[in-house]
């Protein structure tokens, strides 16, 4: 029975970097109905990634050395985490955009992954990301890039905590930069349409833009969209690429001495 003694800290540690890393990525969930299937999931890789590599952990301090340790290891565990979870913020973004342009920003739906409210059109795109994801495997990478950052840096060890830090957030600044790009020629249309209807009511004081100006606009956001989304689907798919190539570059910069 020692040997459960030797092993339970290291299990530990193992299950608090990876429940950390599942709960950061919002795309399978956060809700109450779906704490258990995450539970069951952190669980299960964290029982699978420790059975292919058992780790000792040697406590010299005790409980307050394990509670330093178990906060480490949430801490990185978090940051890759919400690393992933850049490619929905972005979508996110470049919908919430367009939907306060178009008017929509008064509707709002109940968002099943998060359990608040938000945005129609943020969330269908929100919805885009998540079938592109989907369709590319990608959540296949993240589980990879999970395997690899236990690979590369062991639990209990220290880590390069500035670096990821400071990657992290000129990813997030990049994510941002591409989620306004994706938006801009929708949103530029509709500044024109716009334009236009103001030229309109003082050309035509007798007609009243209220009672037609939103339709035309949410059908101009509909159809520009539609348009331009095939021209879309290449950044977002280096949108991906851009994320997943960071976080290995994170996992280099955290090992780095």
């Amino acid at each position: 029975m020692n040997w459960i003694f030797e092993l339970a800290p290291g299990f530990t540690l193992t299950l608090a970097r990876t429940t950390a890393m599942v709960s950061a990525m919002m795309f399978l969930g956060t809700t109450g109905d779906s704490k258990m299937p995450r539970i069951v999931l952190a669980f299960t890789l964290s029982a699978l990634l420790f059975a292919r590599r058992p780790e000792f952990v040697s406590l010299d301090g005790g409980i307050s050395t394990l509670a330093l340790l178990v906060a480490r290891e949430v801490v990185l565990g978090l940051l890759f985490g919400f690393t992933i979870q850049l490619l929905f913020v972005a979508l996110r973004i470049t919908g919430e955009l367009l939907g306060h342009e178009m008017g929509f920003s008064m509707a709002q739906v109940v968002d099943p992954t998060t359990g608040t409210s938000s945005p129609v059109v943020a969330r269908f795109f929100e919805t885009i990301a998540f079938l592109f994801l989907l369709e590319v495997n990608a959540h296949h990478e993240a589980f990879r890039i999970l395997s690899e950052l236990f690979d590369r840096i062991r639990i209990g060890t220290s880590w390069n905590l500035e670096a990821v830090v400071s990657s992290c957030w000129n990813l997030a600044g990049s994510t941002m930069q591409t989620a306004v790009l994706l938006a801009t020629p929708v949103y530029a249309c509709l500044i024109l349409l716009t334009i236009v209807l103001v030229v309109l009511s003082r050309a035509v004081p007798q007609i009243h833009l209220m009672e037609f100006g939103y339709a035309i606009r949410i059908l101009v956001a509909m159809f520009t969209t539609w348009l331009f989304f095939d021209m879309a689907a290449p950044h977002v798919y280096r949108l991906f690429e851009s994320v997943f190539s960071s976080a290995h570059h994170m996992i280099d910069l955290a090992t780095a001495s």
